[in-house]
């Protein structure tokens, strides 16, 4: 229904729009180029431990032991796989799905997600195994 209130034409949701929206590169100035798979991994059917990887959230977590002062109080941060094939908890609860859209939207594109992509990005989503 959002979908069609942002764009009267739309005709459905795309999992190859949701694909190349998650890999899409932006520019955050101060960090650099990011896109989804900065945080979630090229493959988002695996599960993380964010300060571990070399991701650009730095709004939640250090980017590596590196750069934290004392690397074992680093906020050890785990992200679960963002694909709901292999993590069925990840588009559960809407609310919570909501905010971290909002935060990671706002953080990586620097403006809110349209209703088409995030309905593109789960659409890919749930098409991985």
């Amino acid at each position: 229904m959002l979908a069609r209130t942002e764009n009267p034409a739309f005709e459905g949701f795309s999992a190859e729009r949701g694909r190349a929206f998650y890999f899409a590169p932006r520019v955050i100035i101060g960090l650099g180029e990011a896109n989804c798979a900065s945080c979630h991994l090229d493959d988002p059917t695996q599960a993380i431990r964010a300060h571990r990887a070399k991701v650009l959230c730095r709004a939640c977590h250090v980017i590596d032991e590196s750069e934290h002062p004392d690397p074992d109080h680093a906020k050890k941060r785990h992200l679960g796989a963002f694909s709901p094939a292999v993590n069925p908890e990840r588009f559960r609860d809407f609310d919570r799905v909501e905010r971290h859209f909002e935060v990671n939207c706002r953080m990586v594109l620097q403006r809110a997600c349209t209703a088409i992509e995030k309905g593109d990005l789960i659409t890919w989503l749930i098409t991985l195994r």
